[in-house]
């Protein structure tokens, strides 16, 4: 991805931007952070804990964004639930229902190109 690093990174990182497509909010702990390079967080919901790591590397002319997701059974929530869950997550179905098919990384291209401008238009 070609661009300013600083705002690619913002839109990558960013609450406000990163979740606008998520369906389901959780409260995340950050665990590591390097600006413009890797943001580490965590978070649990359902008896399922997720970890997501965004990492932003030059390449080419431009960026390469990546962005690693694993679940693991957590403790806690409702008994019943996390047990579907879990039986969701060592099947492997858990990972396939999840999966957003590239719809993160159109999003934000779709946010650099327009969202950015129309955001410090409204600012001014």
């Amino acid at each position: 991805m070609a661009g300013n690093p600083r705002e690619i990174w913002e839109a990558f990182t960013h609450p406000a931007t990163s979740n606008l497509s998520a369906e389901h909010k959780v409260r995340w702990i950050i665990t590591n952070h390097a600006d413009q390079s890797i943001l580490e967080f965590r978070g649990k919901q359902t008896g399922v804990l997720q970890r997501v790591r965004p990492t932003m590397e030059p390449a080419d002319q431009g960026y390469r964004l990546t962005e690693t997701i694993s679940f693991s059974p957590a403790s806690g929530g409702k008994i019943g639930s996390s047990r579907f869950l879990w039986l969701l997550l060592s099947t492997g179905i858990f990972s396939k229902m999840s999966d957003g098919k590239g719809q993160t990384f159109d999003l934000l291209q779709d946010y650099l190109n327009n969202g950015a401008e129309k955001t410090a238009h409204e600012g001014s």
